[in-house]
């Protein structure tokens, strides 16, 4: 697949805008989480069938992907530096 730097000039836009809404953090996840979803769509809707590490893979990531996201408590003595 050949790409022309005018196509990637259209989608930076589009990136520029989803660093500014979630963050480097948010837009990172939802990359990682492209390749779960496919494989639910394809699941539910073409009857595809999964080896049980498949499964373990997709539970790794989507596991990664909250760790990554999913904000820690604020500890009072953190705040008081």
């Amino acid at each position: 697949m050949n790409r022309s730097p005018l196509q990637a000039n259209k989608r930076r836009p589009f990136w520029v805008r989803l660093v500014q809404t979630l963050g480097s953090i948010g837009t990172t996840a939802q990359a990682y989480l492209r390749v779960p979803i496919s494989v639910a769509i394809e699941v539910v809707f073409l009857d595809e069938s999964l080896s049980a590490t498949a499964w373990i893979g997709l539970a790794c990531v989507v596991a990664g992907v909250a760790a990554m996201t999913i904000k820690s408590p604020v500890r009072a003595a953190d705040t008081m530096r």
